[in-house]
């Protein structure tokens, strides 16, 4: 429980207030008779909700520019054993672990004081963080939990009615019961986003089959396909236990290659023989032949000559330099060719296709057995798709009907207990507002054949004091709006009921002295926690909201 807590900025007629002290269950925030606003009745219940890890108190419009920074001391108990903390608005995401005399020992992150908080008041086993089991019931002005159409909890912040209904089945701590189905259909959500995967990465080819009729079409060419392929098998003795698709496709690849290697084999050796002809074709000319030649010739000119027939020699041995390098490079590609041929031979043998298929055959096979392996894969993609849908749905209907039959087993619950409050409230001759179901994920909450306002505020007091009573959930905090359009009888018989809580109640209240009954007077003068009022009882001392006398 919230044990007290301080702050040297609450302030009475200058002074500071020293600690408001809490009891255990119901707390009285008082406000004057004629109902004064901005005294501080709200931000005090801000402040305690500041205490429990929330964080509107410091998001209070213009708040922190009038009040400035500040920290919260406060005390929390659990079995008797005392928690000291300090919280500041400057940096409220750090809660600081203190002694009793206020001086900081640790400082933690304000996700580890929540966590802290779920274990110390028995929450962890809703599987709700500590934030998620009381927002929806610190009913503060200004916050969307204090509206009437927010009595079951805010859509906003909750997932909608969906998340709503299923925080309901966590908090009453049934939710073993459905989180082995969520898992079971979370897993199946994971199968089905890993086929749509699959699709998007175009593993499944030339489309995809999206319906019935094309499932039929595709398994009818199947059948095509599977009787083509028995021909052409019997046709050419090709055994398909031992031919597949994948190897009769290789097989055929490989004779294009090996056709391929032969010609270029015959090619270079074609080239090298020339190459070698030409290389063995030199033509000498001798002395003798110049001297024959001049008794044809008498005046011819054998000097000449004899410079021709050495510019010939050496263009002959840049020649005979370039043919040898020619055939040093021919015969790397004969060898290089050679090599390819073996190995292109050697895979082929390996791949026991018998070498007296044609190759035409063999790409026919191929071809015919790829197109028939790309439509079993589609139609397995399909069926195994629609599969996966199916084992889908009938989980959800599943997940929907557990958490349905869950829900209603609650409703009664609470619509049972807000009977009972109800009786009590308002008399036994009132409807009792209720929760009614529709599904697992959506609800109506109301008070049959009445709409007013008065009943729709009780319909939200009643229903938490139900939550409180049904679930541990640890406190309350109602804000004086709760009580403004209620009848005083209702008043009343409110606090009653918040009188024999044993949980932490906060509430803010004025006009007490209106409404004529001794016994509401005791019970609040009783359970007053701190008294507000104007003039310099406000929370911190004054008014912001009206103007400071200049004189």
């Amino acid at each position: 429980m919230l044990k007290f807590i301080e702050c040297e900025k609450f302030i009475e007629n200058g002074l500071p207030r020293g600690r408001i002290e809490f009891f255990p269950g119901l707390n009285i925030c008082l406000g004057e008779d004629n109902a004064e606003n901005s005294i501080g009745k709200s931000t005090l219940l801000f402040a305690v909700d500041f205490c429990f890890g929330g964080d509107s108190y410091c998001s209070q419009k213009g708040f922190l520019e009038k009040a400035g920074n500040h920290k919260i001391n406060f005390c929390l108990e659990f079995g008797k054993e005392p928690y000291y903390f300090s919280r500041s608005t400057e940096n409220p995401k750090e809660i600081a672990l203190c002694d009793e005399d206020f001086n900081i020992t640790k400082k933690i992150r304000d996700d580890e004081f929540k966590k802290f908080l779920l274990e110390k008041y028995n929450l962890t086993e809703t599987g709700l963080s500590f934030r998620q089991v009381v927002t929806s019931f610190i009913r503060i002005f200004g916050k969307e939990s204090s509206e009437i159409k927010n009595i079951v909890g805010v859509e906003g912040h909750n997932g909608g009615k969906t998340g709503i209904l299923r925080n309901l089945i966590k908090l009453f701590e049934k939710y073993d019961e459905v989180k082995t189905l969520e898992e079971k259909s979370a897993a199946i959500q994971s199968e089905q986003n890993e086929f749509t995967s699959v699709e998007r990465s175009k593993i499944v080819k030339n489309g995809k089959i999206k319906n019935l009729f094309q499932l039929k079409e595709s398994e009818s060419k199947l059948d095509q396909l599977n009787e083509e392929l028995s021909q052409i098998a019997e046709s050419n003795k090709i055994q398909t236990e031992t031919v597949d698709a994948q190897r009769a496709a290789q097989a055929a690849e490989l004779e294009k290659q090996i056709t391929v290697l032969r010609r270029n084999r015959t090619k270079l050796l074609n080239e090298k023989s020339i190459l070698e002809t030409n290389f063995g074709s030199e033509t000498k000319i001798q002395k003798e032949d110049f001297d024959e030649l001049k008794s044809f010739f008498l005046n011819i000119n054998i000097p000449h000559i004899e410079e021709i027939q050495n510019f010939h020699k050496q263009i002959s041995k840049i020649l005979k330099k370039e043919t040898e390098e020619e055939l040093a490079k021919i015969e790397d590609k004969i060898s290089e060719n050679e090599n390819n041929l073996i190995e292109a031979t050697q895979e082929l043998t390996e791949l026991s296709v018998p070498l007296s298929i044609p190759k035409k055959v063999l790409e026919q096979y191929a071809s015919v057995s790829i197109r028939k392996n790309e439509l079993e894969e589609q139609v397995g993609f399909y069926k195994n798709s629609e599969q996966i849908s199916r084992k889908l749905k009938e989980i959800k209907i599943e997940l929907d009907d557990k958490k349905f039959s869950i829900l209603k087993e609650i409703a009664v619950k609470i619509n049972q207990k807000l009977e009972e409050l109800n009786g009590k409230v308002n008399g036994n001759d009132s409807y009792s507002p209720r929760l009614n179901l529709n599904s697992s994920s959506s609800y109506s909450f109301y008070a049959p054949n009445d709409n007013g306002t008065g009943t729709a505020y009780v319909s939200m007091i009643l229903y938490d004091l139900a939550i409180l009573e049904l679930t541990n959930l640890p406190f309350l905090i109602h804000d004086s709006v709760l009580f403004k359009n209620l009848s005083d009888n209702r008043v009343i018989k409110v606090f009653e009921e918040y009188e024999n809580s044993r949980k932490q109640i906060f509430v803010s209240f004025d006009k007490k002295n209106s409404y004529g009954s001794d016994e509401l007077k005791k019970t609040i003068d009783n359970h007053t926690v701190i008294k507000l009022y104007a003039g310099g009882g406000e929370l911190f001392g004054c008014s912001w909201a009206k103007k400071k006398n200049s004189n």
